[in-house]
């Protein structure tokens, strides 16, 4: 499970003011090498527009692959499910993650 908030900065960043996320995960590990996951996630978008911001539930499938004691590797498919100012789509995803 993880909760955050990310912040924009800089002239670019238009009328984004931010991004508060959730997301729950469950999954098994299969063999030592191989953990599919599924998980669910929500995204709630802050801007300055008078339309305001958006809301987004995805779910995403896919593996960790840990390697090490300190690295794992994730990759998926996450699919926006429903929303309000969405538009529906399809996503991969492959993260590389080092603990300190």
């Amino acid at each position: 499970m993880e909760v955050g908030y990310s912040l924009p900065f800089g002239a670019q960043r238009g009328e984004e003011r931010g991004a508060l996320f959730g997301n729950v995960a469950g999954g098994w590990q299969v063999l030592s090498w191989l953990q599919p996951e599924l998980e669910l996630n929500y995204e709630h978008t802050y801007t300055t527009s008078s339309a305001g911001g958006s809301d987004v539930l995805a779910v995403t499938g896919g593996f960790v692959v840990p390697f090490g004691e300190e690295r794992l590797i994730s990759v998926g498919m996450q699919y926006a499910t429903w929303g309000r100012r969405l538009e529906q789509s399809a996503s991969g995803i492959a993260i590389l993650k080092w603990t300190l």
